[in-house]
């Protein structure tokens, strides 16, 4: 019933957006699909159908760059405009909607003649960009029925693709399709091609592409909690090989993708305990990489395993942390020292997210509180003979802003998932929350709150 209520609020105040558009003067663009009847504006408006895979992951990679975040007290906005960023898309009218026909959609990331190939490219490329940009609760509408469908066409044929470029867009298709609904049961036939592209793929992009395809198909496409397990060791794998079980040639991307895909998946694993402490042991060792990316995810994987470890202690006074978290806390100190992260081969902004890290992580062992938290007094001058309890901390500063949604972020659970939430949708993100169900379930959209 929520759902359901959530999707005609959104569709009647679209149609308002219509109706203004259309007294605006606005018309409809059309566009077509070479070889295939022409579609409606619901699918894609022209501007953005003939954008190169670069372009699309290099403005994703962007909106990412600062994590989207507004950092209380520090000077982490560049992102913000990104993420709030409102994209514009005219509802279609009922007749248009139901006159849609998705078969020709389907049919034109087929037909497997090497003269195909440019056309199939600038397909995904549209629908991509429409999935990832301009989702709302009319392409749920049109999308739901054929998702299915569509997941398995771009499935079943990435292997076959005859680019790099192609292989790398079907496997954006196929995880943005299977994150859009929550009803599909994916994940027991795409798991084998998707550890089949991790080893077998020559690019380092399409595998860690394959990982977060993986990841969200564990996650949210039919995956078990003993999935969620087996791909989680699977990943840690990678991540204790230095990649060299998945034959990755520049491991860092690799290295990373690993790193956040298995905490995103472990956030959402009832059981963790067992697969904790060889991740602590496997993380430890990243520790000392001379990649910012790599450090920067193993430091903050092992703060969200202590938090899972604070979190089933409830209130055992005699709780012992498996993994003694001091000598991790002398290390990270230690490393955020070395003259590596001070020196000018890393950009101001770089050497400062280094340290804000670092900082956060062992604010996070030492104190038992989540990410980005300051226990600097908010007051400047504390009045003499004041007690403890009196003095207030500045507390957690993380704040994430979506759209018009904005939510203290003061979990590494809630963290990663946000993380993963922004690699799979990019700037696109405030397009899918709240109206995409998967996005609103990841993100707990009842701790958000609306400007």
């Amino acid at each position: 019933m929520k759902s359901h209520a959530r999707m005609e609020a959104m569709k009647e105040q679209e149609v308002t957006t219509s109706n203004d558009a259309s007294s605006s003067g606005c018309r409809p663009d059309i566009i077509m699909f070479e070889g295939s009847p022409s579609l409606p504006s619901i699918l894609l408006s022209p501007s953005s159908s003939r954008s190169s895979i670069h372009s699309l992951e290099s403005s994703d990679a962007s909106c990412c760059a600062d994590n989207g975040f507004e950092l209380d007290g520090l000077e982490h906005q560049e992102a913000k405009a990104c993420y709030a960023e409102n994209c514009s898309l005219r509802a279609p009218d009922s007749a248009e909607l139901s006159n849609f026909d998705t078969k020709p959609l389907i049919h034109s990331f087929l037909g497997w003649k090497p003269m195909y190939g440019d056309v199939r490219e600038r397909n995904l490329e549209s629908y991509i960009s429409h999935v990832r940009h301009k989702y709302n609760a009319w392409t749920h509408d049109w999308l739901n029925p054929v998702s299915n469908e569509l997941a398995e066409v771009f499935l079943r044929q990435i292997d076959r693709g005859t680019t790099l470029r192609e292989r790398l867009l079907r496997l954006q298709a196929y995880y943005l399709t299977i994150s859009t609904d929550d009803a599909l049961k994916t994940f027991h036939y795409s798991q084998s091609a998707l550890k089949k592209i991790m080893v077998e793929d020559d690019d380092d992009r399409c595998k860690v592409h394959a990982t977060r395809a993986l990841c969200m198909a564990v996650t949210y496409s039919g995956g078990s909690q003993q999935d969620r397990q087996d791909v989680m060791q699977y990943l840690l794998n990678i991540v204790q090989s230095n990649g060299q079980s998945v034959k990755s040639h520049k491991f860092a991307p690799v290295m990373s993708a690993a790193i956040i895909g298995w905490s995103f998946i472990a956030s959402h694993v009832d059981d963790l305990p067992d697969a904790a402490i060889p991740a602590v042991d496997a993380f430890s060792q990243q520790l000392d990489t001379t990649d910012m990316q790599i450090l920067c995810d193993a430091a903050q994987a092992i703060a969200f395993i202590y938090e899972f470890w604070r979190d089933i202690q409830t209130d055992d006074v005699h709780f012992q942390f498996p993994y003694d978290p001091h000598p991790i806390i002398g290390h990270l100190k230690d490393v955020a020292r070395l003259d590596r992260w001070t020196v000018n081969i890393f950009s101001a902004k770089k050497r400062r997210r280094v340290r804000d890290v670092l900082v956060s992580v062992v604010t996070s062992l030492r104190h038992g509180v989540g990410p980005y938290y300051s226990t600097r007094l908010r007051a400047r001058d504390v009045p003499p003979g004041a007690e403890e309890d009196q003095v207030e901390e500045i507390g957690y500063r993380y704040r994430c802003r979506i759209g018009d949604y904005t939510s203290l972020i003061d979990t590494w659970t809630a963290l990663w998932r946000v993380e993963m939430m922004k690699l799979v949708f990019g700037c696109g993100l405030p397009q899918h929350f709240p109206v995409n169900l998967i996005v609103s379930t990841c993100l707990d959209d009842e701790f958000w709150d609306k400007d």
